[in-house]
């Protein structure tokens, strides 16, 4: 899993790299969550506000996040 943008308030380009998004077969649904977190939790603003997590996907998780697994 990777962190194609990290947080920002700048929506366009936001947009812009979900729009160049490509999905390529391989799906490890638990990685991206733990790299969304991981984001949220070192630059993320500190309560009260909301944090909110999106996760993209291309379909059924096929990858492990323990590649020894």
């Amino acid at each position: 899993a990777t962190l194609e943008q990290g947080l920002t308030s700048n929506f366009a380009l936001v947009n812009a790299d979900i729009d160049n998004l490509a999905a390529d077969g391989r799906t490890n649904i638990g990685q991206g969550l733990l790299v969304g977190q991981n984001e949220i939790a070192t630059n993320g603003r500190a309560a009260p506000v909301v944090r909110v997590l999106v996760l993209l996907t291309d379909g059924v998780a096929n990858r492990k996040s323990n590649p020894t697994q």
